[in-house]
């Protein structure tokens, strides 16, 4: 009788057109509150795209540019990583907290000074070459928001979607090319 109550209780809200309804632990669970960003799709439009699909980012200026459906109470950031896991030691170069209306970033890359600008700011990014001197990578895209609902409670929830990246560093691959 009682898992009866639980399926019509469930049944009534989903009719309503409650979404975000299941049932956790034998209890009912309704999310109330979801801010995390729908993150579609993610794009570098740079230099070129090599045989695997790889984005080529030569000296000059290139842009990142997504599709996101989102509210204004989430936040969006762009990393640069030596790998396609989000960590500490990735190089964040970009935020903003409308996703949605905020769908492209500008940028340079100096291989020269080794920097990335972002409208103009300058950001050093030697330490991506470390250990990786053809740099290749990822640009790894991560929308957070938070979620809340009646079993769990809020919490903080994200979601990624990665591009594989080769940024053009001639002295750091002549220099890896030298110390051979």
């Amino acid at each position: 009788m009682k898992y009866i109550g639980l399926a019509m209780i469930c049944s009534a809200l989903v009719a309503c057109g409650g979404s975000g309804v299941s049932v956790d632990g034998g209890k009912v669970n309704v999310e109330t509150v979801n801010t995390v960003p729908k993150l579609q799709a993610v794009r570098v439009n740079a230099s070129g795209v090599d045989a695997n699909g790889v984005v080529l980012i030569n000296s000059g200026d290139f842009s990142i540019d997504w599709d996101a459906t989102a509210v204004d109470a989430s936040s969006f950031n762009l990393f640069l990583s030596q790998d396609a896991v989000k960590s500490d030691s990735d190089i964040e170069f970009f935020v903003t907290l409308n996703p949605q209306s905020n769908k492209k970033a500008s940028l340079k890359w100096d291989e020269q000074l080794a920097v990335l600008s972002v409208s103009g700011v300058p950001l050093p990014i030697k330490s991506f070459f470390a250990g990786n001197a053809l740099g290749q990578g990822f640009v790894i895209a991560r929308g957070c928001g938070v979620i809340v609902d009646t079993a769990n409670g809020e919490r903080k929830s994200c979601v990624e979607k990665t591009v594989a990246v080769k940024i053009s560093n001639k002295a750091s691959v002549a220099s890896a090319v030298a110390a051979i």
